[in-house]
């Protein structure tokens, strides 16, 4: 029978007759079987989600998953004859899809075929002699009463359930495959899966490789068995995994890798610490016995890793060794027990944490300062021990660097339980010790304009312990703004060129103050005779610096109190009123010489023929004849003769004397009290 859609089963069939036949259903969608068939030993074939080339119609196939279900309590049958179950992808029919198979219970002697592109369900037990897998899809028959007596084909994935023996022959799995019995399971065909982990599990009461073969190139196998004597491996090797029996399988509790003979057995490890002497506190290491070994397995296979072994107590003296699992472990997964030792404590070795040294500036001494809150390392739990004293710290050397080693004294232990234990100061301490500010600063410094500089020196403010600039290297010098050639003004002054190890330099400017030079003006003397006309005064300058020329004078002025209507004599000769740039002026006045012409003076018709005397720049002459004189007027001299000397004589009115003198004129001598004398 044949639908291009859904085909229903609603009411029982049996075929068994007295001739039994073979029966078809097929449906082009869905197949629901709703009823109980029966064939009686002919062959039965449901076939859902057909072909085209079945003759399905795709134009009748209504759209949506194709099916075929056994409705609960729905059961086929068929003697001895093969019942083929099929769920096709329905290819090249409109609107294919294949669903899922759901089955009920199925009982045939012959074969069971499933072939399925999709998931292959149970709901009741089904017995038969040979399962056959087929499809694309999965396979998960579990019920607990299932009865099969062997299994082939392939499948996505399979999860099979069976009781009695069971023989596996050439089965193909794609993904995760789990067959377990509760008879024996036979191998005997070549099994293969392409999952990961857990690829292929199989279990049974017992386990016979009869030729077959186990293949996992991604996973791995793992077979089950009450015990390692219940499995003959034939060509099969793998290790062993004890304590678990299939029923408690999880699908990742084998946890020991590769491929495994898993058994229910529970052999035990008796671990047995070795009397051993050591030091208070200490781990013991491998002082251990170990016993227990079953079905000829070696050390390496029953166990890897060493027990842990403590101590009753950790004073000093003889206490028992309690031995643990520690890292102690199995991978056949043996289980362990233990048994106590004796151990002979020697006095342990503690060592301090949580201190380090601080680092400082240099100040010239290897002192270091240790912080921290400093915790012993290696004190028992339950010890009474406390870190006494005070923590030193020294560095290795004043100079100042980075990761200086610093060495610790000065602690000790401390309390009741201190007798156990001797300390070892803090070891690997470092520190760094930088470089101390040091500023140098330039002294200030003057010079006059044009000339070399002084020697220039600083001052030196953060020498630390007494230090003084004889810890400084380098070639120390100065540098300024100003050049030789630079004017009056301010500069700036910096010292530069000094190295120190342990010193960080900061350097200072002073000033550089470049001062007016002197600069010395002095008039020129001079020679003026009354009645021509004033010279021209001119100047000397005393104190040029650099090349530099009377071009530097500015807004001099040179003038003398002397004029046309002065007497004869010595005159200042006055600079004044100039300015030098870069110079302090200072003046210093000339000297002017201001003659009168020599004068002859006539005698009045009406008085007596005057004495003629002549004169010359050194004082009177009489070398002229002397001329008649009259009579003297009362009460005044007629004539003086002066003799020159050291010392200039005046008349009363400040004349020099040497000049003409006539009469008319009162003549006293120089200090007005000698009488004159005449010289012929």
């Amino acid at each position: 029978m044949q639908a291009s859609t859904d085909l229903f089963v609603n009411a029982a069939i049996n075929a068994s007759g007295t001739a039994p036949g073979a029966l078809t259903l097929q449906a082009g969608r869905s197949l629901l079987v709703n009823a109980n068939i029966s064939t009686g030993g002919g062959a039965l074939t449901l076939i859902a989600s057909d072909r085209a080339s079945a003759g399905v119609v795709s134009a009748q196939r209504d759209a949506g998953a194709g099916n075929l279900t056994m409705a609960p309590g729905v059961t086929l049958a068929a003697g001895a004859g093969n019942i083929t179950l099929r769920l096709l992808d329905g290819a090249g029919v409109a609107n294919a899809q294949a669903g899922s198979m759901a089955l009920g219970g199925i009982t045939t002697s012959g074969m069971l075929t499933l072939d399925s592109a999709g998931m292959v369900t149970q709901s009741a037990a089904i017995s038969a002699a040979n399962l056959a897998l087929a499809g694309t899809g999965g396979v998960s028959l579990t019920n607990t009463s299932n009865a099969f007596g062997a299994i082939s084909g392939s499948a996505s994935t399979l999860s099979l359930v069976d009781t009695g023996a069971l023989t596996v022959n050439a089965l193909a799995v794609t993904g995760a495959a789990r067959i377990s019995t509760t008879g024996a399971l036979t191998l005997a065909g070549a099994v293969s899966s392409q999952a990961g982990s857990d690829a292929l599990v199989l279990s049974g009461s017992s386990f016979v490789n009869a030729g077959g073969s186990l293949a996992t190139p991604n996973g791995r196998w793992l077979v089950f068995a009450p015990a390692i004597s219940d499995i003959t491996p034939g060509a099969l090797s793998a290790g062993r995994y004890y304590n678990l029996a299939y029923a408690s399988y999880t699908g990742s509790n084998v946890n020991s890798a590769g491929n495994r003979f898993v058994s229910a057995e529970a052999p035990i490890l008796t671990v047995t610490a070795n009397n051993q002497s050591i030091t208070y506190g200490d781990t013991l290491g491998q002082g251990v016995t170990i016993n227990g070994r079953i079905n000829g397995d070696t050390v390496a296979q029953a166990h890897s890793g060493a027990a842990l072994v403590t101590a009753s107590s950790a004073n000093f003296g003889t206490q028992t060794l309690t031995p643990s699992l520690g890292t102690l472990a199995s991978d056949y997964n043996y289980g362990f027990s233990f048994t106590n030792g004796s151990l002979n404590v020697a006095k342990k070795s503690l060592t301090v944490n949580g201190l380090s040294a601080t680092s400082r500036a240099y100040d010239g001494t290897t002192n270091a300062a240790i912080t921290g809150m400093g915790t012993l390392v290696g004190v028992l739990s339950g010890d009474s021990v406390a870190l006494g004293g005070a923590a030193a710290g020294s560095f290795a050397t004043a100079n100042a660097d980075n990761g200086i080693g610093v060495t610790v004294t000065g602690l000790s232990l401390t309390n009741d339980t201190a007798g156990n234990y001797a300390l070892t100061q803090p070891t690997g301490l470092t520190g760094n010790i930088t470089p101390a500010p040091l500023f140098i600063t330039a002294d200030n410094a003057s010079r006059l304009y044009g000339s070399a500089s002084p020697a220039f020196t600083a001052r030196f403010e953060g020498f630390v312990g007494g230090e003084t600039v004889a810890v400084l290297s380098g070639t120390p010098g100065f540098s300024s703004n100003a050049t030789s050639a630079s004017g009056v003004g301010s500069y700036l002054l910096t010292p530069s060129g000094y190295n120190a190890l342990n010193y960080l330099i900061g350097y200072r400017s002073g000033t550089l103050s470049i001062l007016p030079a002197p600069l010395e003006l002095r008039a020129n003397d001079a020679s003026w005779t009354r009645n021509l006309p004033q010279p021209s005064f001119t100047f000397s300058l005393s104190g040029l610096r650099l090349n530099d020329t009377a071009s530097v004078i500015s807004g001099l002025s040179i003038n003398t109190p002397a004029n046309s209507s002065s007497p004869a004599g010595l005159y200042p000769i006055i600079p004044s009123s100039a300015t030098a740039a870069n110079y302090a002026l200072s003046f210093v006045d000339g000297v002017l010489t201001l003659t009168v012409p020599a004068t002859t003076l006539m005698a009045d018709p009406s008085t007596p023929p005057p004495l003629i005397i002549s004169t010359s720049n050194t004082g009177l002459s009489t070398t002229n004849s002397l001329q008649t004189l009259t009579p003297p007027l009362p009460n005044q001299r007629d004539f003086v003769s002066l003799n020159p000397g050291p010392t200039p004589r005046v008349d009363l009115d400040g004349e020099p004397l040497g000049e003409l003198i006539g009469f008319g004129s009162s003549f006293p001598t120089a200090d007005n009290t000698a009488d004159p004398t005449v010289t012929p």
